[in-house]
């Protein structure tokens, strides 16, 4: 009998903390509502091809300052990019496989209470395989959001 008691009560310890977890993570996740936390982003932004935006800060001034990877197997030639209809031209062309360059895009919203937020719906990347002109568009990922 005393074995099966130490069952029962291990079975009800058990049944008793899941609930409580699931409590919690239900809590947590009807608090942030539909809000995209920055690392999620980021992690969404890192795995897109053939342009990833591997990190990106926002300034006070309405300046956001992206590193932009090259995803794909081929060389691309970066076009512009824009962001909330703020369309920054691109100086160097080509980007091999792998390779990385940093793009500061200005003109656009002055943080607001500490946080930028930049819909993926705005978000338009111009580009071209090198060695052709036939210009293709990637469009956001993600939403682009931080503090400044």
């Amino acid at each position: 009998m005393t074995k099966s008691v130490l069952v029962l009560f291990g079975i009800m310890a058990f049944v008793v903390l899941f609930g409580c977890t699931t409590a919690g993570l239900t809590n947590q996740v009807v608090q942030q509502g539909n809000a995209i936390p920055e690392t999620s982003a980021k992690s969404a932004w890192k795995l897109a091809e053939p342009w990833a935006i591997t990190d990106w800060v926002g300034k006070n001034d309405g300046t956001i300052i992206l590193v932009v990877q090259n995803n794909s197997s081929n060389s691309l030639d970066l076009k512009n990019i824009s962001l909330s209809g703020s369309i920054t031209q691109i100086q160097k062309t080509s980007l091999p496989p792998g390779s990385r360059t940093t793009v500061n895009i200005t003109n656009l919203s002055a943080c607001a209470n500490g946080k930028y937020l930049v819909s993926k719906d705005t978000i338009k990347i111009s580009y071209a395989k090198s060695g052709t002109s036939e210009e293709q568009i990637e469009t956001g990922a993600s939403d682009i959001l931080g503090t400044c």
